[in-house]
């Protein structure tokens, strides 16, 4: 089978690509703020696919910045990050000038939008003529007046003390950004309930889109018509996701929620029961790889019948097999790139496997009874984690997996990563979708440990 390889080093990289795409929104030399991220939110529209807030100053004093109003000045780890990053000498020229204060940006906030198949930043300004004069000596393009009071420079359009960049071409529709600006309330996505969220940004990066939007992003989480699918059988009128990004010292977590029309946590149609971390701790001490989830009774049931509803169900010895599961199943491996070589694992049952599960297991390694666990192994199981203090990762979750990713699949020490943990746990009736990533420094934050790293 091919394998898919997942570079946690680019998606670094994408990520210190957007961190610098951001710098011109940090600095400013207004002493006194004259926007919020409710004034930029009332010029994007109510239809906008996606709308993600950043909070700039807590992202700049976690880069190591120290930030005193619009005063930002990098810290030492920062400069040299600026100084050994792979970048042309010009690039490095406009970053320091940004960093010392250039722009022209009230760094009150920043919103990325999707509008149809285009993706601006949009950004308050503080001094629009500084902000003129940076883009120009940037791009080495004069600004010219385009649908009235629209001046636009390449990608880059500004209106009075607000400017928008279109993130996904070298040129912008000045006539779209006119319309954004000139929104009432009721046309604007201010006017929506789940604007507060990101107007409020109390996360480092907040978001919410239609799930129709983010299948069509780009992003690695599949097509269309396979999420509408999945979310269709599983969720009771899912059709938007809402996140939240936060950087902390050693480790960064994201959460993200499954919500209705009405703008609630959708319904979870599948029972959700939690892992017991008991039968997690009961693994080999050290592995590379570990995947629990609770599969109850009640749950096979659900899945079967699902299963059925779709023609034939499962074969014989699969149903068989899956009747047999009453509730946590815990597998470790030594080796994420070849798990069939070392695993491990511990399979709660209803005390009565029959003879053809044993048989079923028996395929993938060594079988033992003991009440009603069934323990499965195949080699010897060792590697970077620390399996009883990393299931705490798995802690409330109904399905969870904690990695290393010192492999060829996670190539995350690239960047500073040294573990993720993704799980899907119960919450107000639905799931959520929870990513954790523990970097290298346990006492730095770990935004300043990923961008040194990939400027290395």
């Amino acid at each position: 089978m091919k394998k898919t390889v997942i570079s946690v080093k680019t998606l670094g990289i994408a990520l210190l690509c957007a961190f610098v795409a951001l710098i011109p929104s940090l600095t400013s030399c207004q002493k006194d703020k004259t926007a919020n991220v409710s004034d930029l939110l009332s010029t994007v529209p109510s239809s906008a696919g996606i709308v993600v807030g950043f909070n700039l100053n807590a992202l700049l004093e976690k880069a190591g910045c120290k930030v005193d109003g619009p005063s930002i000045t990098p810290g030492k780890e920062l400069q040299e990050i600026l100084a050994s990053s792979e970048s042309s000498s010009r690039s490095k020229e406009e970053i320091k000038m940004i960093l010392s204060g250039e722009s022209g940006i009230d760094p009150v906030g920043a919103i990325v939008f999707t509008d149809a198949y285009n993706t601006y930043l949009t950004a308050a300004l503080a001094d629009t003529e500084k902000f003129c004069d940076f883009v120009v000596k940037q791009k080495e393009l004069p600004f010219e007046n385009v649908e009235g009071n629209v001046k636009v420079s390449g990608n880059v359009a500004v209106i009075g003390a607000q400017m928008w960049m279109g993130l996904t071409s070298s040129t912008i529709d000045a006539k779209a950004v006119k319309n954004y600006a000139s929104l009432d309330n009721a046309q604007s996505f201010a006017s929506l309930d789940v604007a507060s969220d990101i107007a409020t940004m109390t996360h480092d990066v907040v978001g919410y889109g239609q799930l129709k939007n983010f299948a069509r992003s780009g992003l690695p989480i599949g097509n269309a018509t396979t999420m509408n699918l999945a979310a269709g059988f599983l969720f009771d009128n899912a059709s938007a996701l809402s996140f939240t990004l936060d950087f902390l010292k050693g480790e960064a977590k994201s959460k993200a929620l499954l919500l209705n029309d009405k703008g609630d946590p959708a319904k979870f149609l599948l029972p959700a029961n939690k892992i017991s971390l008991d039968e997690v701790k009961r693994l080999p001490a050290t592995a590379n790889a570990i995947v629990a989830a609770a599969l109850t009774k009640d749950l096979i049931k659900k899945i079967t019948k699902m299963a059925e509803s779709f023609g034939g169900g499962f074969p014989a010895q699969i149903s068989d097999a899956l009747a047999s599961l009453d509730g946590t199943t815990a597998i470790a491996v030594g080796s994420i790139d070849n798990p069939e070589n070392a695993l491990a694992a511990v399979i709660a049952t209803d005390g009565k496997p029959s003879l053809d599960f044993m048989n079923f297991l028996s395929q993938f390694g060594n079988t033992q009874k003991d009440g009603k666990i069934v323990k499965l192994v195949r080699g010897e199981v060792s590697g970077s984690l620390d399996v009883p203090k990393m299931s705490e990762k798995l802690k409330g979750a109904t399905i969870g997996l904690v990695s290393s990713t010192n492999s060829d699949l996670l190539n995350g020490n690239g960047v500073g990563i040294t573990a993720t943990a993704i799980t899907l746990s119960p919450d107000n009736g639905s799931l959520s979708f929870n990513a954790w990533v523990q970097t290298s420094e346990p006492d730095t934050n770990a935004l300043l440990t990923i961008l040194k790293n990939m400027a290395n």
